[in-house]
């Protein structure tokens, strides 16, 4: 069956994309979300990691449940890297998949201790080299753990959420990131997200707030950019 094309709907005039709109709708966003923040708990750049690499195919709130039992056996990724994997699957098993996550913490942490001195690396290239971590992962702990704006994670959430601003329709996160992020094959007037926000646009979620509440003012914030001059 072939993949469906992507692109712009019907009803997508490209008003939103304009720099003054992309303004205006980040202001309401700061408005709406002032205290915008990750959901997973963490203390430091080894307990985000973990957490992340627990995260895949699993809720937030299933992960920081399980996290706290494994941070006060496996403090450390030293103390990671010589766990039994059938006592970690046991502490990890409602995250799902635990056997292969098991094995991804173990094999990451073991590299952590032999290439870093036990220490998580703090640079984009180095952390996708440990076993387990991908792009993304990585991304949100530069990003969250460090405070090294480096992207946007992009989850099936903030698919959504573009869409419906009407800033992009790609699926692609690579072709995304080309029309949202900043890029300096684009003119710097007509650029999306700063890279000043990739801790608060992306993987962040506002406290109390329904998926039903966020899609609602997401709805509001895209109507309210119509006051922007055209």
């Amino acid at each position: 069956m072939p993949r469906k094309a992507t692109g712009p709907p019907a009803w997508s005039t490209g008003l939103n994309r304009k720099p003054e709109r992309v303004e205006a709708i980040l202001g309401a966003l700061r408005a709406f979300y002032p205290d915008a923040r990750l959901i997973l708990h963490f203390e430091n750049p080894y307990q985000l990691l973990v957490a992340a690499i627990l995260a895949a195919q699993a809720t937030d709130e299933r992960v920081n449940q399980v996290t706290p039992a494994v941070f006060r056996r496996y403090p450390t990724p030293r103390h990671m890297a010589e766990a039994d994997p059938a006592e970690l699957e046991a502490l990890i098993r409602p995250t799902g998949y635990y056997r292969q996550k098991a094995r991804f913490l173990i094999e990451c942490c073991r590299a952590i201790v032999e290439r870093f001195q036990g220490e998580v690396p703090d640079r984009l290239e180095d952390l996708t080299q440990l076993p387990g971590v991908g792009k993304k992962t990585a991304i949100l702990v530069l990003n969250h753990a460090f405070q090294k704006p480096t992207g946007i994670v992009v989850d099936t959430h903030m698919h959504r959420v573009s869409q419906r601003l009407d800033w992009s329709h790609e699926r692609d996160g690579t072709r995304w990131k080309r029309n949202c992020g900043p890029s300096s094959r684009r003119p710097t007037g007509s650029r999306r997200v700063p890279s000043s926000l990739f801790t608060a646009v992306g993987t962040v979620k506002h406290p109390g707030l329904s998926a039903r509440a966020v899609r609602s003012r997401t709805s509001v914030i895209s109507r309210k950019s119509d006051f922007v001059s055209k």
